[in-house]
């Protein structure tokens, strides 16, 4: 029960960071969206589209070998972070230089030479992201949860903050990414100052390891951020001139929806992910299978509910969130909103993959995806436009997910039950359809989703879904101080 108790409490700190950052990154979002119109805030969503990519390979690559390595051997952990740093400083100034220079081929590429001097400024996240998550990976090799959350929260309220207030000050896109970067350093700086630089002299690990997990980590995570980026970047190259930076608004504003499941989620793959990489390493496999089971069993029935609301009242949403300018994008939203929830899966699958030191696996698997996606949106997008790209997103996402949780149910011989997945997806359905039916809009928008999640929990606690042992974790949560 106490193990139980204990990833939950990690899931509920780390939900909430990610609440914090949905919150916070929709107000800028939405403030961008309304403020600059759909063409400029499409150019918004281009670079930072962009960025994200290589974040992701920075930040999430970086996290994970660092905390795999210090969540087996935690009396190594200074070893680790010291020989990290090293390794991120180099990384990090290399990618960030690479980038900077490459502005021009970007641009050309998307057509758009308005591009380079917004690129060139942004290289400077990166940059700043490679070391800040190394101090984020040892804090989480070592199940620190809470102090995880404060500085993502920390981060969030000042990248929203600092992004706002030079946009409003009148420097447009240009003041939104220095915001960014001056958010990222700052962080860095803070984290440093509060978890230690202290460098260890008399190291013993050895930092090639760091490097080749990290490394094939970190191509997973391009791919995986990729294929949720690449669909954008395509409209912005095959959709005709004239209507490419409208086009490209809008999509940025659907995407900004429909990944909204998605980053709730991420707290369980962090929590995963030490856990995980633990049992497998002490051979413990009941535990390791009782962590797959549940883990995956959580993240669909809550994206089963996020998305059922998303998909049912994607117009209504569009219009409170954005304005009617964005409406014209209504049906991808509803299609990409689902392609997510695939998505979401996936990505848990694969981290379930990689925490048990089969990081090539997962890469084999996103680069399939990231073929097929490819494939998909040239032969779509051209034809069917904003609705061809959430499709293709949804079609790839979704042949990962079948690819994935085969090889998790041969290796693991543990994934969903045929009874979970069942349960979940008819009171899905039946949410579905009643929400249908009423469209509601304003704020009897948010009483209708509210009632709708009552009542989706309801039938879960009838099917008898949700357990006596999952609601007893959840108190016991409340329960404990420390993770």
């Amino acid at each position: 029960m106490q193990k139980s108790i204990s990833a939950v409490s990690g899931v509920l700190y780390l939900t909430l960071s990610k609440f914090v950052f949905i919150v916070t990154g929709y107000i800028v979002y939405i403030s961008l969206a309304r403020y600059l119109g759909p063409e400029l805030f499409g150019t918004y969503g281009i670079v930072v589209g962009i960025v994200s990519v290589l974040n992701m390979v920075l930040i999430t690559g970086t996290i994970q070998s660092v905390s795999k390595f210090i969540s087996e051997e935690p009396a190594l952990a200074l070893d680790v972070r010291t020989q990290g740093l090293k390794l991120q400083a180099i990384i990090g100034g290399i990618i960030a230089v690479s980038y900077f220079f490459s502005a021009d081929i970007i641009a050309s590429l998307l057509k758009d030479p308005t591009l380079v001097p917004l690129l060139r400024l942004s290289s400077l996240i990166p940059l700043f992201y490679s070391l800040y998550a190394v101090f984020i990976g040892y804090i989480n090799g070592q199940k620190q949860f809470r102090m995880q959350a404060l500085f993502d929260i920390t981060f969030s309220v000042l990248k929203c903050s600092l992004i706002l207030l030079l946009v409003f000050l009148g420097f447009s896109i240009t003041g939104a990414i220095i915001g960014f970067a001056s958010a990222a350093g700052i962080i860095l700086i803070l984290s440093a100052s509060i978890i230690g630089f202290r460098f260890q002299r008399h190291i013993t690990f050895p930092m090639k390891k760091i490097f080749i997990f990290g490394f094939i980590t970190s191509l997973f995570t391009a791919s995986s951020s990729l294929l949720i980026t690449l669909d954008l970047l395509l409209i912005k190259s095959l959709i005709v001139e004239n209507y490419v930076k409208l086009y490209t608004g809008y999509y940025t504003a659907v995407q900004t929806i429909a990944r909204i499941p998605f980053f709730l989620m991420v707290p369980i793959n962090l929590v995963l992910f030490p856990i995980i990489s633990r049992s497998t390493f002490s051979q413990n496999n009941e535990e390791t299978r009782y962590y797959i089971n549940n883990g995956l069993r959580y993240n669909l029935a809550i994206m089963t509910l996020i998305v059922v609301l998303i998909s049912s009242s994607s117009k209504e949403i569009i219009l409170i969130i954005y304005s009617k300018e964005y409406l014209p994008a209504w049906s991808s939203l509803t299609v990409l909103s689902v392609g997510m929830l695939f998505y979401s899966l996936l990505i848990t699958s694969s981290t379930i993959i990689s925490s048990s030191g089969k990081p090539k696996i997962s890469l084999i698997i996103l680069v399939i995806v990231l073929i097929s996606d490819l494939i998909l949106n040239y032969v779509l997008i051209p034809k069917y436009e904003l609705i061809g790209a959430a499709i293709s997103t949804s079609l790839a996402s979704l042949l990962g997910l079948f690819i994935a949780a085969g090889y998790v149910l041969s290796k693991f011989k543990a994934f969903m039950t045929f009874k979970s997945i069942t349960r979940i997806t008819i009171s899905g359905i039946l949410i579905y359809f009643l929400a249908n039916k009423i469209h509601a809009s304003g704020f009897m928008l948010l009483v209708e989703m509210m009632c709708m999640s009552v009542l989706y929990f309801l039938s879960l606690l009838v099917s008898r879904e949700i357990s006596k042992q999952d609601i007893a974790s959840l108190k016991g949560v409340f329960r404990i101080r420390n993770v």
